[in-house]
């Protein structure tokens, strides 16, 4: 059996996707975790493998998917193979790699090899015979199906959770991981304790509120308890966001160490300002290495969808080994679904479209996504007309949000920011967030904060 399997490879002129070292592994992975071969299935075949004995086990994984629809346990493989063995094949070689488990530390890698390749599998079906036809006949739907099929790939793999196994699992005090809003008040309330990766959280405002403000706030709290935050920006540049963040870190008014034309200005002013921003960047860089790292992303509005942000974070994870705990996408109504007939079918759709994507990238790549929206004409005028309550008892709800309310549905928290013009004109101002849903947690709870705008930083009055 295995000369002929041999004989078989030394024939063959397929190419074969994995290292030798990665053969055995990936009959580990196979095994241990069946739900990895599932979607594999229609891609693998004993001729992607160099090794007689992996080839061998393969073919048997092989035959029993097609002809019962599941693998069999280690133990029963071990059995029905020892049974089957001549004097000529080599027991141990064999029934090593049936035995051998999983490695922790290589898991991860044979995971993301596999996920790479069958990827890579279903990419390829787009030049297959059937897919031209397809589009020579204008059927863009079949297509889409491949795409949409390739794009799932980086669930393969993802285990469900048995209840009856795994019960203990609930009481476990660690389970869920929070990450801090750096409201306290919201914390409280959302979560018991702060969002978790694999969530979204939108800030539902109008313009000039401060929706940029406190997703800004929202980053260097998730820095400062040691997350790796992607902040990507379609309004503002690059250079104004990172001065933006700047100055909440360093807890330091913009206009105390940035000035257009700083050259123009008397020689004191000048030197006041290049003080200060000696101030500013030691304050910063003594951060560094203490706290989680932060990347700010500039994209064009209407031309980004979460697959850009996928491919930020994909690239990154490749070349520098770097991985986001925290997305923020500054924000949601400058985005365009991945699925340009979203797009074409008016801002409602595109926008409940965008949302969703979003949770999907959260799902995924796991992590918290914020994000931002804005509130409808009737949201601007809160609080303001006849036959309105008095604006400090008046708070913007999910009907407020602006083209789709939509939107609001796929999501798990959206806080709303309230202010009056006597509350803007404060010192500090006065911003309410306000609960308008959360899955985890009560809704219409208040949490009241005061804005410093100058130096771009909300401090929650308690």
């Amino acid at each position: 059996m295995i000369e002929a399997l041999q004989s078989e490879q030394d024939s063959s002129t397929v190419d074969t996707p994995f290292g030798p070292n990665m053969e055995s592994g990936i009959v580990s992975l196979f095994l241990d975790f069946p739900e990895l071969f599932v979607p594999t299935s229609k891609f693998i075949t004993i001729d992607l493998f160099t090794r007689p004995e992996v080839k061998y086990v393969v073919g048997f994984l092989k035959q029993d998917f097609e002809k019962f629809g599941l693998l069999p346990t280690r133990a029963l493989l071990h059995d029905r193979i020892a049974k089957l063995l001549t004097a000529d094949d080599p027991h141990q070689e064999i029934l090593g790699v049936v035995d051998r488990t999983s490695d922790p530390r290589e898991t991860p890698f044979l995971r993301q090899s596999l996920r790479d390749w069958l990827e890579h599998k279903s990419y390829e079906q787009l030049y297959s015979d059937e897919a031209i036809a397809a589009h020579q006949r204008g059927d863009h739907e079949f297509l889409r199906k491949i795409v949409d099929s390739a794009s799932s790939i980086s669930m393969v793999g993802d285990q469900g959770f048995w209840f009856f196994d795994q019960v203990d699992e609930i009481f476990v005090d660690t389970a869920i991981e929070h990450i801090s809003t750096g409201f306290p008040g919201l914390d409280a309330n959302l979560n018991e304790g702060g969002p978790s990766p694999g969530e979204v959280l939108i800030i539902l405002a109008p313009t000039g509120v401060g929706k940029t403000l406190t997703l800004i706030n929202m980053a260097h709290a998730a820095m400062l308890a040691g997350n790796n935050v992607l902040f990507v920006t379609f309004e503002l540049s690059t250079y104004k966001t990172a001065i933006r963040l700047a100055s909440c870190m360093a807890k330091t008014e913009i206009s105390a160490f940035t000035r257009a034309n700083i050259d123009t200005l008397p020689q004191e002013q000048q030197q006041s300002i290049r003080d200060n921003q000696t101030l500013v960047r030691n304050r910063i860089q003594g951060k560094r290495g203490k706290f989680g790292e932060l990347v700010i992303y500039e994209r064009p509005p209407d031309e980004c969808s979460v697959n850009d942000i996928y491919g930020i974070i994909e690239t990154n994870r490749k070349t520098k080994g770097w991985v986001p705990k925290v997305v923020i996408l500054d924000y949601l109504e400058l985005m365009n679904s991945r699925h340009n007939h979203n797009n074409d079918e008016g801002d409602y759709t595109r926008q409940k479209s965008v949302a969703t994507e979003m949770r999907g990238l959260a799902k995924n790549e796991k992590v918290l996504v914020y994000s931002a929206t804005q509130t409808n004409r009737s949201g601007v005028k809160n609080g303001q007309g006849k036959d309105a309550k008095p604006a400090e008892n008046v708070h913007i709800d999910l009907d407020k949000a602006a083209e789709s309310f939509g939107k609001a549905m796929p999501v798990d928290y959206v806080v709303s920011l309230n202010q009056t013009e006597d509350e803007y004109r404060m010192e500090p101002a006065i911003v309410r967030l306000w609960i308008a849903k959360n899955r985890n947690g009560p809704k219409f709870v208040p949490v009241t904060t005061n804005v410093f705008y100058k130096r771009m930083e909300i401090v929650e009055v308690h």
